[in-house]
C-alpha cells in the first residue's frame, strides 16, 4: 500500500506496513500510465479525473472528439490543437445565411474560433445564433464587420462569453444587406 502521494499525484512507497504486492503493482501500473504530463481517455474520463491527478499544464488527448486539451488554473480544460472542420450554425429569430454569398460557418482551429461567411440579420440586438461550448470567447467580444453588397457601412457583432450568443448590434451608419464575418477570430476559451 502506498504511504503518500507527491505533488503530481504520484504514489510514494516508503516500505512501511505489510506488503500488498498485488495492490502495489496495480497502483504502480496506474502511475506508469500517468507518467509525464499527458493522458489519453474519453471526455467523461477527463471530466471525472480526480483532483489529486490534476495539475496546471496537464495535457489530455480526448478520444471522444479527437482534440488535445491542456488544463489551466484559470479556465479549466482548453482545446489547444486540432481542427473541427467548418460547422454551419442553426439560425434563430428568422435570421438567414446571406443568399448568393459564402455560407456562414465557424470552426475551432488550433485553439481559436474562426468565423466566415455572410448572414442577414432580421432585427437589431436579436440573437442570430449561438456558438456551442468550446467555441466561446473568455470575455464578451465585439467585432466590426462589413455590411452590404458594397462592403459598407460597418456592422457591429457581439459574441457573448457565457451563452455563446452572436448578436447584431446597430452601428451609427446602420446599412442593409448581408453582414460579412470577414474572418472573425478569437481564442476559444469556453
Amino acid at each position: 500500500m502506498y504511504d503518500d502521494r507527491g505533488d503530481r499525484g504520484r504514489y510514494i512507497f516508503a516500505g512501511s506496513g505489510a506488503s500488498a504486492d498485488a495492490e502495489d503493482l496495480t497502483l504502480l501500473g496506474e502511475q506508469i500510465v500517468a507518467v509525464g504530463t499527458r493522458r489519453v481517455g474519453t471526455r467523461d474520463q477527463r471530466n471525472a479525473l480526480e483532483a489529486v491527478w490534476k495539475f496546471e499544464g496537464l495535457e489530455w488527448f480526448d478520444t471522444t472528439d479527437k482534440q488535445t486539451y491542456v488544463l489551466t488554473n484559470s479556465n479549466g480544460w482548453v482545446s489547444t490543437i486540432g481542427d473541427t472542420g467548418w460547422i454551419t450554425p442553426t439560425f434563430l429569430n428568422d435570421s438567414m445565411a446571406g443568399s448568393g454569398n459564402q455560407p456562414t460557418q465557424y470552426r475551432r482551429l488550433n485553439g481559436e474560433t474562426v468565423m466566415t461567411g455572410f448572414w442577414v440579420p432580421t432585427a437589431d440586438t436579436e440573437i442570430q445564433f449561438r456558438l456551442p461550448s468550446g467555441f466561446r470567447p473568455k470575455n464578451t467580444t465585439r467585432f466590426w464587420c462589413d455590411r452590404g453588397a458594397s462592403n459598407g457601412p460597418g456592422a457591429k457583432i457581439e459574441i457573448q462569453s457565457g451563452t455563446g450568443s452572436v448578436i447584431f448590434r446597430p452601428s451609427p451608419a446602420f446599412g442593409t444587406g448581408p453582414v460579412d464575418y470577414c474572418q472573425v477570430r478569437f481564442p476559444a476559451d469556453q
